[in-house]
């Protein structure tokens, strides 16, 4: 039998404990884990436990009695009792996994799960964008770039017939809009559109614009900007607003607007002053007479209604004119009739038409429709007398006949100006298929046809000039007298010219 017994795999240790040494205190040793080390000495009688207990019993005594001889010295127990527990700090060190101590201070796990979801929307998002072409804006005109291999200088060469402003490549810029991203194109030439849009959506920018937008109906816009041209305005040329800003300053070449409505171009010389109404003035921006309604077209319904209730007032051989007034509702979006209280007669019309503070609000005045009976529908100086208003004014004439004529025009600030009724009405008609006119062939022997009214000398002339050998001389020699074509409906002539 073996002297020395593996205390410490008895009782859960590492190592063994050597008996014959005679240095340690066994009972002082375990005497406070023997509640912990009774379950290994009862498994002790499985071993040969009983026949080690006679031998090991001799060498407890000198063991107490050595005890007792170190009992005075105290300073040698207590370096060693901590040797043997020594193994606790060094498992100190294993205490960086105690100082991991990233899930005590985690993110809020809802917060976590909505950066998640964020996340998961933001990619889903950016991947619905990859797929949407950029579009092509200018000009009131949308239009998807689907070439994806199509350049900026590309681009502008392709629209320049549609747009001439374009023509220009050194006065022409572009930008890339993409959400609150604006880029601008230093190489139109060698920029691929597609590759540029690309571009941004990798970019970090562009993904925490995704997280942060409100609003995410995103469009990449390619857009051109047209530059002034880079010679400006001469030294020696000045546009002012008063002659009294001119003479202030005085350029030899000026350029003044005068009361009468016309700018007039003022040389100052050292031999005098020349004034005269100015032909052209590259400088200042091309604009033309017109009206462009932010309004939709009346409803063709209402149109109707007012057609109808003017012929009303044709009835049982009595002529009378009568007055509709047309709102838009800014509520409730739509357009509203009014017919006002009115006093009328074949050829006039007095309406009262009281200003309602509470309506102006709510409704915005926005035409006057009032009736020719069977007259033409033309306007006439008593009209140009009332209608001084700057608003939309329309006139019907012919009521009498299946197509009445309708005449449009604006007033503004005392200047009126026609319009076609197919800009503010529904369903006048001002457009049909170019293959309808290559039907039609003019014979030679036509000729225009006169009203009755007209001069006979007209009529005399066109008879003789049937005769005439060419249709070409028939037409100039009748233009030369100046012969009149029949007052057609105003939006027949439309349609002719549309």
């Amino acid at each position: 039998m073996s002297d020395n017994l593996d205390f410490m795999a008895i009782f859960g240790g590492e190592g063994s404990l050597d008996l014959g040494s005679g240095g340690e205190d066994f009972d002082a040793l375990f005497a406070e884990k023997e509640p912990a080390t009774q379950p290994p000495e009862e498994k002790a009688p499985k071993t040969t436990a009983e026949t080690t207990q006679p031998e090991e019993a001799p060498a407890e005594a000198p063991e107490s009695e050595e005890k007792k001889e170190d009992a005075n010295a105290p300073e040698e127990k207590a370096p060693e009792a901590p040797t043997q527990p020594a193994a606790a700090p060094e498992k100190k060190p294993a205490a960086p996994k105690a100082a991991v101590k990233l899930p005590a201070a985690p993110a809020n796990p809802f917060e976590a799960a909505m950066r998640q979801v964020e996340e998961k929307i933001t990619e889903d998002l950016a991947g619905e964008l990859l797929q949407k072409p950029p579009v092509f804006q200018f000009g009131g005109v949308t239009e998807e770039i689907t070439d994806p291999k199509k350049t900026f200088e590309q681009l502008r060469k392709e629209k320049e017939e549609d747009f001439p402003e374009l023509e220009d490549g050194k006065r022409v810029s572009w930008t890339m809009e993409y959400g609150k991203i604006s880029k601008t194109i230093p190489k139109p030439k060698d920029s691929v559109i597609h590759a540029m849009k690309a571009e941004i959506e990798k970019s970090e920018g562009f993904r925490d614009m995704l997280k942060k937008a409100k609003d995410r109906d995103f469009t990449c816009k390619v857009r051109p900007h047209i530059a002034a041209q880079s010679k400006g305005i001469a030294s020696y040329k000045g546009l002012f607003s008063s002659l009294e800003e001119m003479e202030k300053a005085p350029k030899v070449i000026n350029f003044v607007p005068a009361r009468d409505g016309h700018v007039y171009e003022i040389r100052c010389l050292e031999s005098g002053r020349f004034i005269t109404k100015a032909r052209n003035i590259p400088e200042l921006s091309e604009i033309q007479e017109g009206f462009t309604s932010n309004l939709p077209l009346i409803p063709f319904e209402l149109v109707q209604q007012v057609i109808g209730f003017f012929r009303s007032c044709m009835r049982d051989g009595a002529e009378t004119e009568a007055l509709v007034r047309v709102y838009w509702n800014r509520l409730e979006e739509r357009f509203l009739l009014d017919i006002p209280h009115q006093k009328v007669s074949k050829a006039r019309i007095f309406a009262d038409i009281p200003i309602d503070p509470g309506k102006e609000d709510g409704l915005l005045h926005y035409a006057d429709i009032h009736s020719h009976n069977s007259m033409a529908a033309q306007f006439s100086d008593i009209d140009d007398a009332d209608e001084r208003a700057n608003r939309l004014y329309l006139v019907m004439g012919r009521l009498n006949q299946y197509f009445p004529e309708v005449s449009a025009r604006i007033c503004n600030g005392g200047t009126f100006l026609p319009v076609h009724p197919g800009n503010v009405l529904e369903g006048v008609p001002k457009a049909f298929p170019d293959w309808w006119s290559n039907r039609v062939q003019l014979l030679e022997d036509s000729f225009p046809i006169f009203a009755a009214e007209e001069d006979r000398g007209y009529t005399e002339l066109a008879q003789t000039s049937q005769e005439s050998k060419t249709r070409e001389q028939t037409l100039a020699r009748i233009t030369a007298k100046g012969a009149k074509w029949h007052q057609a409906p105003a939006w027949w002539k439309g349609a002719m010219a549309a």
